[in-house]
C-alpha cells in the first residue's frame, strides 16, 4: 500500500474533515483510501451490477443494480478502515486515490466490546457455499459434501459475515452431528469458536424424523443437547421454531422443542420467530414466563401498540428479552412470484431488496427495530440461491429467477466470485453493519 505521509496531508491546500471513530469500529468510506498508519486493517471493494430478472414487490423495473462488493487491491468504490481496539488515541490522516478529499480519522477514548451489544443475526447455508463452488470450477457436488471440503467453504463465508457484524445461524456442516469430529471444522469451531454474539443454535428440527437420523446411537437428542450445554456461553439463544401458529409448524409443537432445551440446555435461551400471544393464549402466562421464551417477531408485525414490552418475559441477568426478524415477510409477499394484489409498495416498512434506499430501506431495518424494543435483529439467509446471481440458466433454477421470497434480493445478501466460488458481501450487508455500529454506539453511551 503506498502511504501518504503526515508532511504531505498538512502540506495540501485541500480541506480535510474529521471523523470521530471507536477502537475497534469499522469506518466505511466512499473512495479509494489510503491511510497514513499502517496498523489500520483496509480492505477495499468494487461494486458489481447484479441483474434482477423478476419485478420487485414495489414492481421496479428489471435491470442492472448495484449491490454486489467486490474485493480489489486498488480503484475501489468503498473503503473499510478497522480500528484496533488497542489503537492509541490521536489522530490518523487518510487520503483517497484521487487527490480530491482528505479526512482525518479521530481516535476517541471509546472502544466496542468484542461481543456485539445489539447483534444481528442470519442464516449462512452450507449447502448453497457448496453451489457455488460447483458453479464456478465445475465438478461434482459429491466432492464438495464431505466434511473438510464443505467445512472450508462455510468457513469462509462465516468469517466474511462476521466482518460485516453479522453472526451466522445454522451454519454447521451437519446440525446434529458430535461437537468436535471434523478437528478444524468440527461444529463447535463453525459455530461457536469466535463468535461475535452468543450464538444462536438452530434447534427447529430436532423432532423432524429426517434430521434426527442424523443423531448417532451414542448421541440420541437429548445428548447432543447436554453437550451443546456444556460449550456455549450462557444466555446463547436457541432457534426452536419459524414463525409457529403461521406457516404450519404449531404452537404446541413449538412448545415441545421449547421444553426439551429448556431441561437439557438451560444455557440456552429459546426463540421463536413469532409474536407472543399465541403461546399466551394456549398456555397462559405463568408458563410463558417460566420457560422464558424470545419472541422476534416478524418486523411488519411488530407494534408495541399491539404486543407490548410486557408481553416478552424477562430473565434476571439475560440481554435478551425481545427480538426483531425482518425478511420476504417485511416486503408483504412472501411467495415465488410477483402477485400486485399483495404485494405492498413502499411503506414505512423496511425491505431488503436489492433496489430499496440504502438510508430508508436497509438502515432503516436496524434502526426500526432497535425504536421497537428489540435487544437483536434476525435476517433469514445471507446466501440463499446464490449459485445462480451471475447465470439465469443454471440448472439449478427452478423457473423463478435469480431472486426469490419476495422479491429481487431478499435471502440474497452475499454473493460469489463467479471464477473461484469465494464470497463477496452486498452493499445491503454494509449498510446493515453502518447502522448496526450506530444503535450500539447509543447503547454504550447510555451505559457510561
Amino acid at each position: 500500500m503506498l502511504l501518504t505521509s503526515d508532511k504531505e496531508i498538512n502540506d495540501s491546500p485541500m480541506p480535510i474533515s474529521t471523523i470521530e471513530v471507536w477502537k475497534g469500529e469499522r469506518v466505511y468510506l466512499e473512495g479509494d483510501f489510503t491511510s497514513s498508519d499502517e496498523r489500520l486493517t483496509v480492505r477495499k471493494y468494487k461494486k458489481m451490477g447484479i441483474t434482477t430478472v423478476i419485478p420487485s414487490f414495489q414492481e421496479a423495473e428489471v435491470k442492472k443494480y448495484f449491490d454486489a462488493l467486490k474485493p480489489v487491491k486498488d480503484g475501489a468504490d468503498i473503503t473499510v478502515f478497522e480500528i484496533p481496539r488497542d489503537m492509541l488515541l490521536g489522530d490518523i490522516s487518510i487520503l483517497d486515490s484521487t487527490k480530491s478529499v482528505h479526512y482525518i480519522l479521530r481516535i476517541l477514548d471509546k472502544t466496542f466490546p468484542t461481543i456485539s451489544v445489539f447483534p444481528m443475526y442470519s442464516e449462512v447455508n452450507s449447502r448453497n457455499c457448496i453451489l457455488s463452488k460447483v458453479a464456478a470450477i465445475g465438478g461434482n457436488i459429491s466432492d464438495f459434501e464431505q466434511a473438510g471440503p464443505q467445512g472450508l467453504e462455510t468457513l469462509k463465508s462465516i468469517r466474511l459475515a462476521r466482518q460485516f457484524g453479522i453472526e451466522p445461524t445454522k451454519q454447521a456442516i451437519n446440525w446434529f452431528t458430535n461437537l468436535y469430529r471434523f478437528e478444524e471444522h468440527s461444529y463447535y469451531n463453525l459455530v461457536i469458536k469466535d463468535a461475535i454474539a452468543p450464538p444462536l443454535i438452530w434447534c427447529a428440527g430436532l423432532l423432524d424424523e429426517e434430521r434426527n437420523s442424523d443423531f448417532s446411537p451414542d448421541q440420541p437428542l437429548e445428548k447432543w443437547l447436554e453437550n451443546i450445554n456444556e460449550v456455549v456461553p450462557k444466555d446463547s439463544l436457541a432457534y426452536c421454531a419459524d414463525e409457529p401458529g403461521t406457516t404450519g409448524f404449531s404452537v404446541e409443537q413449538a412448545m415441545k422443542i421449547i421444553k426439551l432445551v429448556k431441561k437439557y440446555a438451560p444455557n440456552l435461551r429459546p426463540m421463536v420467530t413469532s409474536v407472543p400471544n399465541e403461546f399466551y393464549k394456549k398456555f397462559g402466562a405463568e408458563k410463558i414466563k417460566e420457560l422464558e421464551i424470545v419472541f422476534a417477531p416478524v418486523q411488519n408485525l411488530d407494534d408495541l401498540s399491539l404486543y407490548p414490552i410486557d408481553r416478552y418475559p424477562q430473565k434476571e441477568g439475560s440481554r435478551f428479552r425481545k427480538g426483531s426478524y425482518f425478511s420476504c415477510m417485511a416486503q408483504g409477499n412472501c411467495s415465488n412470484k410477483v402477485n400486485s394484489e399483495y404485494v405492498c409498495k413502499r411503506t414505512e416498512f423496511p425491505v431488503a431488496v436489492v433496489e430499496g434506499d440504502p438510508i430508508e430501506d436497509f438502515q432503516r431495518s436496524i434502526r426500526l427495530a432497535y425504536e421497537n424494543q428489540a435487544d437483536f435483529v434476525f435476517y433469514y439467509m445471507l446466501n440463499k440461491r446464490t449459485h445462480k446471481c451471475w447465470d439465469n440458466n443454471w440448472y439449478w433454477d427452478n423457473g423463478i429467477g435469480i431472486y426469490s421470497e419476495g422479491g429481487n434480493g431478499e435471502g440474497t445478501a452475499m454473493y460469489y466470485d463467479p471464477e473461484n466460488g469465494d464470497p463477496w458481501p452486498s452493499v445491503r450487508m454494509m449498510h446493515w453493519d453502518i447502522a448496526k455500529q450506530q444503535v450500539e454506539k447509543e447503547i454504550l453511551e447510555k451505559k457510561r
